[in-house]
């Protein structure tokens, strides 16, 4: 029998002593009132206390079944209650893989005690399976609050020089390089006001002095009851010096490059000023050919010579948003189109794009200048998509011939100006390409298709 039926059965067994005691005093009280009736009906006053010995005989019945109620719960219900509440506490704070036996009894309390075990079994095998995660990560955790440090996971107490014993309760900028301080103050006051804070980099400072650069990201949570900031710590600085050392390497290599290709081109000057010379004195026909041929490969040479020097330059400077009409403006200046009307309408459109996007446009508008032969304008403007957004430049001229429209972007075809197959591999730094989709005889079209996540419009 449980604990429910046990007490339904009691409160019967209470519910028909009571009913039986009330039965028998009211029948007392009849039987003395109809005593009294014999005697004297017309007293009015009998009948009067007769009626409230009644109500007080039940009020004190009623005041002893509620006492006697009150008692049975709380020797059944609230000492079983109690015991449960024991158990989860006692359960909460047992070592690691030890387990409590099971309750007394057969009734609610002791399924309940069961379900709150599982459960609490089941909260401690998460809790160890994400503590696991925390502690076995190669990136740094911290939690603070208040600018003091709550929580670091071993990874990071190891990369600060310290046990995480030591660092817990010290200030977050004691481990802050001083230039990285305003950077993480500011983070820490945007994630307050509930502003979202995108990765960025700081320099933490260790036991020994060193210095590590770091990429952080971090949210809002509860910690301990209280809201904190959560930082995960991402260490790039192997990734930073390669990166220096990379940058410092291509900055002497372009150096020597710029040299050599100063040195070429001016001895390719020099040659191809002695064989015109040597042309001009030249009076065998034989050897004439043979000269003018010399001075045809050293035009390609200096050709050859320009191309290397537009291209290196190309991924120099990392990517950033421009201002397209802006740009174009600045590309057109260093071409004569005084003969041609413009119609620029790109709006506040901005893309992510190499610097040398200015060289881009400068291509594609010089390609109208110099084989537009009839044009007379240019047009630049764009279409919007879901996915992407396509800017188009036009021209009236005579346009380009269908089977030349892949080729002008080969690197063998060259121009004399900047070619556009350096065009496109700028471009193609931040994922956008360039198509000629014209019409031959109605004008040249360049498409220049850039991606969803690559252009923007600033208001």
């Amino acid at each position: 029998m449980n604990l429910r039926e046990k007490i339904l059965v009691i409160l019967g067994i209470m519910f028909i002593c009571a009913f039986l005691v009330i039965f028998v005093f009211s029948l007392t009280f009849y039987a003395d009132s109809v005593s009294n009736q014999e005697r004297q009906q017309d007293n009015y006053q009998s009948a009067l206390v007769l009626i409230w010995n009644f109500l007080i005989l039940i009020t004190i019945t009623l005041a002893l079944f509620s006492i006697v109620v009150i008692l049975l719960i709380d020797r059944l219900v609230l000492v079983r209650l109690t015991t449960l509440i024991d158990r989860v506490r006692d359960r909460s704070r047992l070592p690691e893989g030890q387990q409590m036996p099971p309750m007394p009894g057969n009734d609610e309390f002791a399924h309940l005690d069961t379900v709150i075990a599982e459960s609490q079994h089941r909260i401690l095998e998460s809790e160890g399976r994400y503590r696991d995660l925390v502690e076995q990560v190669p990136d740094y955790i911290i939690v603070h609050r208040d600018k003091i440090l709550r929580y670091v996971n071993p990874a990071a107490a190891r990369i600060f020089g310290y046990n995480p014993a030591e660092i817990i309760g010290k200030p977050l900028d004691q481990f802050l390089a001083p230039q990285s301080i305003p950077d993480v103050i500011s983070a820490i006051r945007l994630r307050q006001a509930g502003d979202p804070v995108k990765p960025y980099e700081i320099v933490i400072l260790a036991r020994d002095n060193s210095f590590r650069t770091v990429m952080v990201n971090g949210a809002i949570i509860q910690y301990e009851g209280k809201p904190a900031t959560l930082n995960v710590l991402t260490d790039i600085t192997e990734w930073k010096q390669t990166e220096n050392a990379l940058r410092i390497a291509t900055k002497k290599l372009n150096m020597l490059n710029r040299a050599a290709l100063n040195d070429l081109n001016n001895q390719l000057f020099t040659l191809q000023g002695y064989l015109e010379l040597s042309c001009s004195l030249a009076t065998d026909n034989k050897l004439k050919g043979y000269l003018l041929k010399q001075r045809e490969v050293c035009s390609k040479l200096q050709n050859q010579v320009a191309f290397i020097r537009h291209f290196q330059d190309i991924g120099m400077q990392p990517p950033k948003w421009q201002n397209v009409n802006n740009v174009f403006l600045y590309a057109i200046s260093h071409l004569d189109l005084s003969h041609f009307s413009r119609k620029v309408q790109l709006s506040t459109l901005e893309i992510y794009a190499d610097p040398l996007l200015e060289k881009v446009l400068y291509a594609i508008a010089e390609n109208s200048l110099v084989h537009g032969k009839t044009a007379t304008e240019i047009r630049c403007y764009y279409t919007r998509t879901v996915d992407e957004v396509v800017i188009f430049f036009e021209d009236n001229g005579v346009g380009i011939p269908a089977d030349k429209k892949e080729e002008i972007f080969r690197h063998h075809y060259l121009t004399g100006g900047f070619p556009l197959t350096l065009a496109r591999d700028i471009l193609s730094i931040t994922d956008m390409a360039i198509v000629e989709t014209g019409v031959s005889g109605q004008g040249a079209r360049f498409e220049i298709h850039v991606k969803k996540g690559f252009f923007r419009f600033i208001a």
